[in-house]
């Protein structure tokens, strides 16, 4: 019903004399996934430990963390785009890969095979950042446009969807040397 419909109708009940119903308002009870349980911090420079900057550094070595701080993408592909984008991510992932800028991590995309978040998208992409520098290497490798990485990283961002409603994004940092606020 359009506006001026609706207000037409409440005019005729007025002149009617017909009583209006009382509007009733029930609490929302609010959820929010801010992740703010944790404080965010590089855990390779001030305010760590000693043994915390060792752990890291030494666990980024041997290969049990990815980075010091992740970001997931989560998203939908465009319809009918399956077959296209995995031919391109088999002819072009590795590249991506090697072209990301210094302390930037391309870990790969994957389909979700099994999951209980339902609005978070069927594809993860996966970024490992090494330090702080490597999102703001990120942006200014974006920026420029006759870079090779930022060429792969348009072409892999055209398969999103960005119609859907299901995407999400998840950051992500050590547990070992995080603090947690609550």
């Amino acid at each position: 019903m359009e506006q001026k419909d609706r207000i037409a109708r409440l005019r005729g009940l007025i002149k009617d004399g017909r009583a209006l119903e009382r509007p009733e308002v029930e609490p929302l009870e609010p959820v929010i996934r801010s992740g703010d349980t944790f404080l965010f911090r590089d855990p390779r420079k001030r305010g760590a430990t000693a043994e915390e900057q060792d752990f890291v550094e030494g666990s980024l070595k041997d290969g049990l963390l990815v980075g010091t701080f992740i970001v997931e993408w989560g998203y939908d592909i465009k319809k009918g785009q399956h077959e296209k984008f995995r031919r391109w991510l088999l002819d072009h992932e590795r590249l991506l890969a090697l072209s990301a800028p210094e302390d930037v991590g391309y870990k790969g995309t994957y389909v979700v095979t099994s999951s209980t978040e339902k609005q978070a998208g069927d594809y993860r992409t996966i970024w490992a950042f090494a330090s702080l520098r490597g999102p703001q290497n990120l942006a200014a490798e974006v920026a420029n446009e006759h870079s090779p990485f930022t060429r792969l990283w348009n072409e892999l961002n055209q398969f999103r969807d960005g119609d859907s409603s299901n995407r999400s994004q998840q950051n992500l940092s050590p547990a070992a040397t995080s603090i947690r606020l609550v």
